[in-house]
């Protein structure tokens, strides 16, 4: 198991900026969970797991997004979404969230961005 160099900083930066939430297409119960104890990504930063298999939608859906601003009891205009795939990811933006794409937006520079207010 492995993580992507950045990711812990960045989780921290969207801490500070607000509360964070996992938004993912997983469809095994509890294996997000799992995995962020694994790769010890969860720590105090996380507010909310949001997962495919709990909520019944699947990114780019629109409705995965909104379970996930319902259960941060936040307006979708207000929720950044950071992803890898234009796809699915790209859904937040059709949504009416903000979607930030690592192909765009490096993942080393996504906490610099965060506490710069650039994202």
């Amino acid at each position: 198991m492995s993580r992507r160099e950045g990711a812990r900083d960045a989780l921290a930066a969207a801490a500070d900026s607000g509360q964070v939430a996992i938004c993912s297409n997983c469809s095994v119960p509890g294996l997000v969970e799992r995995t962020l104890d694994r790769t010890d990504l969860a720590g105090d930063v996380l507010d909310v797991v949001v997962t495919s298999v709990d909520v019944g939608w699947r990114k780019p859906h629109p409705r995965i997004f909104e379970a996930t601003v319902d259960a941060l009891d936040v307006p979708l205009p207000a929720l950044v979404h950071v992803g890898d795939d234009a796809r699915t990811d790209g859904g937040a933006e059709r949504a009416g969230a903000r979607s930030v794409l690592l192909a765009d937006t490096p993942l080393s520079t996504v906490a610099t961005r965060l506490r710069e207010g650039r994202l």
